[in-house]
């Protein structure tokens, strides 16, 4: 994973798709366990 200075709205739209698929995990998780 090289670090580009021009990377910035890639590393933005990473960090939400982690997020997304973190919160949808959970509420997944929640739901099943209920």
């Amino acid at each position: 994973m090289d670090d580009s200075p021009g990377s910035d709205p890639l590393t933005r739209a990473e960090r939400l798709n982690v997020f997304f698929v973190l919160g949808v995990s959970q509420v997944v998780q929640v739901l099943t366990v209920a």
